[in-house]
């Protein structure tokens, strides 16, 4: 659907939430994708006011709302979960996510309002806006490169629950997949653990950030893996 038509539907109320999700999940226009260096790692991304903009346009003026749910220090830094509610005309949507930022912040801005940026845009991606960005494969190619799994048959009854297991264990699993001793630091697992958590979910901001200050591969992927719902 084009601004103009977007535009046009919207006056005739509130859209229904199906085709609010349609419109979240167009592209994002290449103009508002800026970039910036974390630690010698170009990272696109969309600055905090224009995801409000988007949210407006293809969502419909307030049709949207934004919370902040919790904010926690830890480990000198400063922890924060969002809440991002979208209201179509026949239900409600709501998606929460977390931002982090270090307490004495050396980038731009202080560490309440990149944190929050981070978790507004975290929550954007997971109600659709912007999340083709943080795909590593086209979702068209990963669609064609395999069949969907086979569901299992009503007769065999339902899948036991997985067992759970704590972050710990998680990492340690994790972890096992990057054999080797460490070389010159972090190269053997660095580029590798980073790829790994980011294409699961997590900001690629706080993964960077997370390898660039741990002091050990175990210490990486716990911290990662704690992060992870």
């Amino acid at each position: 659907m084009s601004l103009t038509n977007l535009m046009e539907f919207k006056k005739g109320g509130i859209m229904e939430l199906k085709q609010i999700m349609e419109n979240l999940h167009q592209p994002i226009p290449s103009v508002l994708i800026a970039s910036k260096s974390i630690k010698g790692n170009k990272i696109d991304f969309v600055p905090w006011y224009d995801i409000c903009d988007l949210l407006d346009e293809r969502c419909g003026y307030g049709a949207w709302e934004w919370r902040i749910e919790n904010v926690a220090v830890v480990k000198e830094q400063l922890s924060l979960v969002g809440s991002l509610t979208i209201h179509g005309d026949d239900r409600t949507m709501t998606m929460m996510a977390t931002g982090i930022e270090d307490i004495n912040c050396s980038s731009y801005g202080d560490p309440s309002s990149n944190a929050e940026a981070m978790a507004l845009r975290r929550a954007a991606s997971k109600c659709g806006l912007g999340r083709d960005m943080w795909r590593k494969t086209p979702k068209k190619k990963r669609a064609a490169s395999g069949p969907p799994p086979r569901r299992p048959s009503p007769s065999a009854g339902p899948a036991p629950a997985p067992k759970a297991i704590t972050p710990k264990e998680a990492a340690a699993k994790v972890a096992k997949a990057f054999n080797g001793a460490v070389v010159n630091g972090k190269a053997d697992w660095y580029d590798k653990g980073v790829n790994y958590f980011v294409e699961r979910g997590l900001e690629s901001e706080v993964v960077i950030k997370l390898a660039d200050e741990a002091k050990s591969k175990q210490q990486f992927f716990e911290e990662c893996s704690s992060l992870l719902k």
